[in-house]
């Protein structure tokens, strides 16, 4: 891919390093080699040592859609995907042809982090909720539906802290990505690529190649009301009885206060039950 500005083009190789020239279907042609002709007229050989022809931009997908393409990721079917980061933005877009053909809409990377992300009014407007990155690598789902490609893309984020997971589908309705809540860190990211192989994805770190490994991260509500079951306590001497309603009901009991057995900086999972204790 040449990402130089008014220069942006991607060509297509074989597995000798051969350009192809790419139609509009995306079925890729050898270039004819018209110099070198067999001498009794038979047809051109096809073997890989056959010399390529000439290379021009006749033979390259323009990439004029794109503001600033920065990575590419090739698909089983033949498609390419291409990282775009528009200058100035806080987020990437994501672009996918088929030869020389754009593919549906473009999928814009920006809020994608509102969803999972909760914060009360004074600070919502300081973060950015966006994703911008700087390599992606794709790895295709082992039973995906005849007819699309299927599977998960990885975004190395533009700092190189972790990568974003996106479940990825490719069909009839176009290009859907969609944010997968999971936590990918990445430690000393080197910042050279972002590959699939094997089934796993690695990063490079140090000059090693390093499995990209989830990190799991349990949720946490931030607040929680105690409904205690209305009872009658005994008046205790030299302590005053509260009286609070809770669900429309009336509850006494001993006013003191409660506390979390759990350390306060702590906060409760969404599916646990609080164990608390009087002091």
């Amino acid at each position: 891919m040449d990402s130089r500005p008014r220069e942006q083009a991607l060509l297509a190789v074989d597995r000798a390093l051969r350009v192809r020239g790419v139609t509009k279907s995306g079925t890729a042609e050898l270039p004819k080699n018209t110099t070198f002709q067999p001498l009794d007229g038979g047809p051109l050989p096809g073997s890989p040592g056959t010399g390529p022809g000439p290379i021009t931009l006749d033979l390259a997908v323009r990439l004029d859609a794109a503001a600033d393409p920065v990575a590419i990721e090739a698909l089983p079917d033949g498609r390419v995907l291409i990282l775009d980061n528009p200058p100035g933005a806080t987020y990437s877009v994501v672009r996918c042809y088929s030869g020389k053909e754009l593919v549906g809409a473009p999928v814009v990377l920006k809020d994608v982090l509102r969803p999972y992300i909760s914060l009360d009014i004074q600070t919502a407007g300081l973060l950015d909720y966006s994703v911008r990155g700087q390599d992606f690598a794709f790895l295709p789902s082992t039973n995906p539906t005849p007819g699309s490609v299927a599977g998960k893309l990885f975004l190395a984020a533009a700092d190189g802290d972790q990568s974003f997971a996106f479940d990825f589908s490719l069909g009839v309705s176009g290009l859907s990505l969609t944010l997968a809540p999971q936590y990918f860190p990445m430690r000393y990211f080197g910042g050279k690529a972002l590959v699939s192989a094997g089934g796993q994805i690695f990063y490079d770190s140090q000059n090693r190649w390093i499995q990209l490994a989830e990190q799991p991260r349990p949720r946490f509500e931030t607040t929680a009301t105690l409904f205690l079951p209305p009872q009658q306590t005994p008046e205790v001497p030299g302590r005053t009885s509260l009286l609070s309603t809770a669900g429309g009901r009336a509850v006494s009991g001993i006013a003191c206060c409660w506390t979390l057995a759990s350390r306060p900086a702590h906060r409760l999972p969404s599916k646990a039950a609080p164990r608390i204790r009087k002091s």
